[in-house]
């Protein structure tokens, strides 16, 4: 048996559902769902174990009672640090010490906790690139409150910290602003960032999902965008070639991404582009579009268990790197798993229909002594 854990803080999301019926390389697959706050963990020199408590799936697959298990590979779709004291890196630790396989890499997702350290992945990229290809804001670091004497030019962001979804930053429009945001960030012991304030018509993200792309545009009557209560509208449009070089770019960093979103507004003032921010594997997803992209993440998790767990040809060979061959051993699993999808449909249709038949003879016998 292959034990998966989908780290998943939304009650409403069942991928227990989802993942039902599958095997890893002839083995069943035993999927259990949990949020971070209900994981306890100890990493031990030949296992990781995790008691999970509370509620995991939904309906027939729901269990309520506390759990024991040795897991083999983990999903994580939760943000690991969010706001106050909504910061899981203790687990996330574990998870790695116990060397457990993950999407994304777990060194990945610790990396991109950090703004410093998925910035600087981003500006690697436009020193390949060039600024026209990879058209990234410039950003100015602040290692505390102690260090911000010089801003960039007005109007600007700053933000603290790894703060997300709007939390953490203003913008500033003078200096008399900058010293007033100067001594809030003084009651904290963090860095903190400071870029231009664009002018924007639209903000929107690239989308790259496994080899699934697309791209969203969103007009708000808000700066920030994403925060709630202002009236928002968020619409996929067609991914332009230019987009799809940033994120597969974007994909190659900490050693690869299977999960991304990348973040970006449209200027008001120049008509151009420009790249704010990269998030991993805890992206948001578009509600209309939702299910689908659920189903190529379910895929996504079952090609990399099943090329992980399968059995190497040659233990003494380092690890293939190649892209267009993992690409190719990629689609070769993703077959795999539409032929068990497949055998999956034909074997419901043969027990709906053996079933129809029995409630059919049952009506004749029942005609018959009526």
């Amino acid at each position: 048996m292959v034990r998966l854990l989908i780290v998943e803080c939304d009650p409403e999301i069942n991928w227990c559902v989802l993942f039902e019926g599958y095997s890893i390389n002839g083995e069943e697959l035993q999927v259990e769902q949990a949020a971070w706050e209900d994981i306890l963990l100890v990493s031990y020199p030949g296992s990781c174990v995790v008691t999970l408590r509370g509620v995991s799936g939904i309906g027939k697959n729901s269990r309520t009672n506390t759990r024991t298990v040795k897991i083999d590979f983990v999903f994580i779709r939760s943000i690991v640090r969010g706001i106050g004291n909504n910061d899981y890196r203790n687990i996330l630790m574990g998870f790695i010490h116990g060397n457990i396989q993950s999407v994304n890499s777990l060194e990945s997702i610790l990396l991109c906790c950090e703004r410093p350290t998925s910035f600087a992945a981003l500006k690697r990229i436009q020193q390949k690139l060039g600024r026209e290809n990879f058209p990234l804001i410039e950003q100015t670091f602040y290692a505390s409150h102690r260090e911000m004497g010089f801003p960039p030019d007005y109007p600007i962001v700053c933000k603290i910290g790894h703060g997300q979804s709007g939390y953490g930053k203003m913008r500033l429009k003078s200096t008399a602003d900058f010293e007033d945001f100067r001594s809030v960030c003084g009651m904290v012991s963090d860095y903190v960032t400071a870029e231009s304030f664009i002018e924007w018509d639209w903000d929107g993200r690239v989308q790259k999902i496994g080899h699934h792309y697309r791209a969203f545009k969103r007009t708000s009557n808000h700066w920030k965008g994403n925060v709630g209560g202002f009236q928002a509208r968020l619409e996929e449009i067609p991914i332009t070639e230019q987009m799809k070089l940033w994120v597969d770019e974007c994909s190659a960093v900490f050693g690869g991404l299977d999960i991304l979103g990348l973040d970006f507004v449209h200027s008001k003032d120049d008509d151009k582009f420009y790249i704010l921010e990269l998030n991993d594997t805890a992206i948001g997803l578009f509600s209309e579009v939702e299910r689908e992209d659920m189903e190529h993440m379910k895929e996504l998790v079952l090609i990399r268990m099943k090329t992980h767990f399968e059995a190497p040809e040659d233990a003494t060979e380092p690890p293939n790197t190649d892209r267009e061959l993992i690409n190719t051993k990629d689609q070769a699993a993703s077959l795999q798993i539409q032929l068990q999808d497949a055998q999956n449909k034909i074997q419901a249709l043969e027990e709906e229909i053996l079933s129809m038949k029995q409630e059919n003879a049952a009506k004749k016998r029942f005609s018959f002594w009526g």
